[in-house]
């Protein structure tokens, strides 16, 4: 069997209630970075919030070169909150004491897949540490891996799949408003050759809101 046998199950388990990611997708990452091979998304924000949590889960067939998996497992944290290294075990198989120790000691959570009634399964058996990730590589892990962006007025995320530059179109007809902006100062990841430019994402509530501002003010 190969890694990518696994990849829906781990994303069946994202979205179950033990994560419940609001969506899930295989292979995706940054340049800067790398792949993940599943990545989940979910909401941990409140009705004053619209705060997101990603998890990064790297899939391998063995524990072997732990160490060595569990340094590339971490290295999702530059744009996930949690990382986690899953693998596959025989019903005799487990991940051992002195693997848990050093997981924990990086703040790697542990995943084990398992063959039940000829279902694989997926079990949380130690949990990721909460890690920062670097702001940009997560957006830009959300934008061109998820497909979500973040307004730059309210902070919530949106789907970046129904977006326009055009305002009256995007006010028409229910659309993210994407302006760009020229910064005073290089920007230090970006590799576009000529000039930087910043993205500023509005969700279609708040160029409705906007919208009506304006209109009082101009009464």
């Amino acid at each position: 069997m190969k890694e990518q046998t696994f990849y829906p199950y781990i994303e069946e388990f994202l979205k179950s209630e033990a994560f419940s990611c609001f969506r899930t997708e295989k292979r995706v990452g940054t340049s800067f970075v790398g792949i993940a091979d599943v990545i989940g998304v979910r909401d941990v924000g409140g009705d004053v919030r619209g705060d997101i949590e990603v998890i990064a889960v790297e899939v391998k067939m063995s524990p072997s070169n732990f160490g060595k998996i569990l340094g590339q497992a971490l290295g999702y944290s530059l744009f996930a909150h949690k990382c986690y290294l899953a693998v596959p075990f025989s019903n005799d198989e487990a991940f051992s004491i002195e693997q848990k120790e050093l997981a924990t000691r990086l703040g790697v959570g542990l995943l084990e897949i398992r063959k039940s009634h000829g279902v694989w399964h997926c079990r949380e058996v130690l949990t990721s540490a909460n890690h920062t990730p670097h702001g940009h590589q997560l957006e830009t892990l959300l934008r061109r891996g998820l497909g979500l962006v973040r307004c730059g007025f309210c902070g919530i995320f949106v789907d970046y799949s129904n977006v326009s530059e055009s305002w009256s179109e995007a006010l028409k007809k229910d659309k993210v408003y994407l302006v760009w902006r020229k910064p005073d100062r290089k920007l230090l990841f970006s590799r576009r050759k000529k000039g930087d430019w910043r993205r500023l994402y509005i969700c279609p509530e708040c160029v409705k809101e906007l919208w009506e501002e304006l209109a009082l003010e101009e009464k």
